[in-house]
């Protein structure tokens, strides 16, 4: 498992997608839970409060904020911790991204760890969409079929960056012994 020693590493982990070789972003898909990045501060909502509450981590040091716009509920927390993704993602030609693992320490106020949580490479064979993603917190590969919606649990196949193609005939190649 992949854990990284600050942000800084976390958003550079990949800096360019292996499909089009343009600049990875963070998510704005899920502007509940991201709301900017700017100097090196996270503005992001959480689902388990209310929306209108406002967190920001500071990616210098770690140190985890909130505003309380809204009714703070008390009922997310988990042993003092809360858990969050945040995902960096080609939107070019949204072939690619990876999510990390945030680690929040709502007693210190402060990022335990982020760990590289899946990666997800997505390819067209034949006219079809398919997914390669990596869960490295499981150890496990999903290859699934987007059309179908069929997905196949394989063990944790190593995504080969540099030549996507080997990856992709290396879950091929397994797949008929399932």
């Amino acid at each position: 498992m992949t854990m990284f020693m600050n942000f800084t590493e976390a958003l550079n982990f990949n800096k360019k997608c292996p499909i089009c070789n343009k600049k990875l972003k963070i998510s704005k898909t899920n502007n509940d839970l991201l709301k900017d990045y700017k100097n090196k501060i996270l503005f992001f909502y959480i689902t388990t409060f209310s929306k209108n509450d406002l967190f920001t981590i500071d990616t210098n040091n770690g140190k985890f904020s909130y505003i309380e716009l809204g009714p703070f509920k008390n009922n997310f927390k988990q042993n003092g911790k809360l858990l969050q993704a945040l995902i960096i993602e080609c939107t070019k030609c949204m072939m690619y991204n990876y999510t990390l693992q945030i680690h929040i320490n709502l007693t210190d106020n402060k990022v335990d760890c982020l760990i590289l949580n899946s990666e997800t490479l997505s390819f067209i064979d034949n006219n079809e969409l398919y997914k390669i993603k990596n869960i490295y917190t499981t150890d496990t590969t999903e290859f699934i079929n987007v059309l179908q919606n069929k997905i196949t649990k394989l063990p944790l196949i190593l995504l080969d960056i540099k030549n996507i193609n080997n990856t992709i005939d290396r879950v091929k190649n397994i797949l008929p012994f399932l």
